[in-house]
């Protein structure tokens, strides 16, 4: 480690891209550069654009010495984390107060909600028009944010495609809504750990049916059981997320029905708008969830049992279908669903991987959208014949910055 101004801790990386770099700009480490299995220990020392899935290995700030930098791979000196130092920023900068992230696809630092938080701004200065510096304490990344850790949902026995991912979640600086729920609204729960269900934040009904929880370290879940027709089990945590023209934010669950042979029942799962639990947020029939709700979740259709179709309605107007046939549901077999909003787009997950159909900013300003309504994390089941019916939950998240 080079020696550098007072309170400026400076080293030197290999930045391995074709950009035009300037000083105050953010990079992260390729942390799986070349052959997986080989000893390679220029890892970390070898320096990239932040990108989805990578944020959690900030690595520090382009150094001064030059007002730009060749447009070509070569080496620079940067300030490492606990540094303080200038970095590019497009946030409105209060001394002191506001604090900056690493966010995908940009040099620039971000706002609360764009990233994983690496800074507070020292000085006050807007460069929301203009990008340009701004003095700031560098925090560098909490490691325990990286969900590879074993402190947000551990692996037993999941794979990734089964866990929490990555891509959406190194978004939020987690710890930090752990730690301090004033910044926003989180949920985790997680089945197979050591707790039951968080009963102070969270209600429920279960009309006739059964809701039960079973966690240990072999078997974990949230069951929720019908019997009878028109029976239903519904859940909802109090986790009051802002749909939209607010803060980005996320969803996400694992879950498994019991059979989607015949027209057994039909569930739903995401976040809709927090009222009493009567067991009707299904309709009778279970056809669809019932129009009197502001939501976006997703649906099984039980006009065609194994398809999950996403969908969002505004109270009052046509429920729109917006994704129809999502998913294909497996009997008595798990998969997960997660939605990210950035704060112009909403893009779901299936299984890990991204879906092609978005919800754009021309859905969300569309009059069918429930835009600007607090939703809170949501299940419902209703049965829809005299033959019982599990659907099991594995794991729930959501978080969004206040």
């Amino acid at each position: 480690m080079a020696p550098g101004p007072a309170g400026v801790a400076v080293s030197n990386c290999y930045y391995e891209g074709s950009d035009v770099l300037k000083p105050g700009y953010l990079l992260c480490a390729n942390s799986d550069s070349g052959t997986a299995a080989n000893v390679q220990s220029d890892r970390w020392h070898r320096a990239e654009k932040p990108a989805t899935g990578k944020l959690h290995n900030f690595m520090g700030v382009v150094a001064k010495g030059r007002s730009s930098f060749p447009a070509e791979p070569n080496g620079r000196d940067i300030y490492l984390p606990g540094s303080v130092c200038e970095v590019f920023t497009d946030q409105v900068c209060t001394i002191d107060s506001t604090l900056l992230t690493v966010q995908p696809g940009s040099y620039l630092a971000g706002g609360v909600g764009q990233g994983m938080v690496i800074g507070k701004a020292l000085q006050t200065v807007d460069r929301s028009t203009v990008n340009g510096l701004v003095l700031c304490k560098l925090f560098g990344i909490n490691p325990l944010n990286d969900l590879g850790g074993s402190d947000i949902i551990p692996a037993r026995a999941r794979t990734t495609v089964q866990l929490p991912t990555k891509a959406i979640w190194e978004n939020f600086d987690l710890n930090t809504l752990r730690a301090n729920r004033n910044l926003g609204s989180f949920l985790e729960c997680d089945f197979t750990g050591p707790k039951d269900m968080p009963t102070d934040e969270m209600s429920f009904t279960d009309t006739s049916s059964t809701i039960t929880s079973i966690s240990n370290a072999a078997v974990g879940e949230l069951l929720l059981f019908t019997t009878a027709d028109n029976e239903a089990a519904e859940v909802q945590w109090l986790c009051p997320i802002t749909l939209s023209g607010g803060n980005p934010w996320a969803f996400g669950a694992r879950l498994k029905a019991e059979l989607v042979t015949t027209e057994k029942a039909s569930f739903e799962i995401g976040l809709s708008n927090r009222q009493a639990l009567a067991g009707d947020l299904q309709a009778d029939g279970g056809a669809a969830p019932t129009a009197s709700t502001d939501y976006i979740l997703w649906n099984s259709d039980a006009a065609a049992t194994t398809a999950l179709d996403l969908r969002y309605l505004l109270s009052g107007q046509t429920a729109q279908e917006h994704d129809a046939a999502v998913h294909t549901i497996v009997a008595n077999t798990y998969f997960t669903v997660e939605m990210y909003y950035n704060g112009t787009t909403i893009a779901q997950y299936v299984n890990g991987v991204v879906v092609a159909d978005p919800i754009t900013a021309t859905d969300i300003a569309a009059a069918t959208f429930p835009a600007a309504q607090v939703a809170c994390p949501t299940i419902g089941l209703k049965g829809a014949h005299t033959d019982d019916f599990d659907l099991t939950l594995d794991w729930i998240m959501a978080a969004q910055y206040a």
